[in-house]
């Protein structure tokens, strides 16, 4: 295996120097790399390492473009990646320009060339692309980011080609992201992460599929989302909520009246900018019996005055729970235990 964090030349050199390690399963790059003709360094390094199974954070997409394009016999190899990044690493307008016209023909050519994905990244610029991913059997982890101008339904009726077999799914979007659409065609979740604004779409029926998921993360969301997210989950062990002033003493009431099991088998959460006042903090640590770390952030007091809920968890015996800031407190990495 070999995992680089810099971006450098060595891809260029990659396909070369590698030669000799047959047996080479992973190669990774962390920083994405942009240099227009790397893509014919991903083809070699298919074509010298059969055993290659993950190409993660270098965009494999051009390459699958380019051979299946001067494959004149028509029979295409099939590679056995199973993690793979398709149109990701774009770097500026004109790169998006450039990538519209040739989107779709990407994906069709690495749907064809890399059947066997379970882990995919990509970069969304056509709802279209579902219809050719939902060909990808194996499919269990998706990484999608969503340009500032990609055209989707809003809906995003587009799920339903592929939803149901996905465990893992990660959203990027500007627009609003319906968690109801999500829990419709994607009801085998498991691990949920939306980077955007969580909304409820009102043209979709609401149908709470979330009883499998078991870590959720969630950017921005606002009441109904909350609420909903929340109504039949059953196994949910991590949380992470940023921007959670929805999050009071009213909400989480209201969760619980729903679902009083809401919070019964969380282990970690992280909730940052909530409205959570020492009773609330009470009743959820009440309802969350099995948590062993948490981080969590209230705005209910006065900007700048510490509040210290040490009390709150000494008198419940909670001293597992080793980690806690209230308003007055801000740690920089806040997550990692998330990891």
């Amino acid at each position: 295996m070999f995992f680089i964090t810099e971006e450098s030349d060595f891809l260029s050199e990659a396909a070369d120097t590698l030669s000799h390690l047959e047996d080479l399963e992973e190669f990774d790059i962390f920083k994405y790399t942009r240099k227009s003709s790397n893509f014919l360094k991903v083809v070699k390094l298919l074509n010298n390492h059969d055993k290659l199974t993950s190409l993660r954070f270098t965009d494999s997409s051009r390459a699958a473009h380019h051979i299946v394009a001067n494959n004149a016999r028509g029979r295409h190899p099939r590679y056995g990646l199973r993690k793979c990044s398709w149109t990701i690493g774009i770097g500026s307008f004109e790169d998006v320009t450039a990538l519209k016209l040739s989107f779709l023909q990407r994906i069709i050519s690495s749907v064809l060339l890399f059947p066997f994905v379970e882990e995919l990244e990509i970069l969304v610029l056509s709802e279209d692309c579902f219809e050719y991913l939902k060909r990808l059997k194996h499919l269990r982890s998706l990484k999608m980011k969503f340009d500032i101008d990609s055209t989707y339904q809003g809906n995003f009726s587009f799920l339903s080609c592929i939803g149901q077999q996905l465990r893992h799914l990660c959203i990027t979007s500007f627009k609003e992201i319906p968690v109801n659409a999500i829990s419709k065609y994607c009801f085998n979740l498991e691990y949920l992460k939306i980077i955007g604004n969580a909304t409820i779409c009102d043209s979709i029926e609401s149908s709470y599929n979330f009883k499998n998921l078991k870590r959720l993360e969630i950017r921005l969301i606002n009441a109904n989302s909350l609420l909903y997210v929340f109504q039949n989950v059953r196994n949910l062990k991590e949380l992470q909520f940023y921007n959670a002033a929805v999050f009071d003493d009213q909400r989480l009431q209201e969760i619980l009246n729903r679902n009083p099991l809401a919070f019964n088998h969380l282990d970690k959460v992280f909730v940052r900018d909530c409205m959570l006042s020492r009773e609330g903090f009470r009743i959820f640590l009440e309802h969350a019996v099995n948590l062993t770390k948490a981080y969590i952030k209230s705005s209910h007091f006065s900007v700048g005055v510490y509040t210290d809920f040490s009390d709150v968890i000494k008198e419940l015996q909670r001293d597992v729970i080793h980690n806690y800031f209230a308003v007055g407190q801000y740690f920089k990495n806040t997550s990692y235990f998330l990891d």
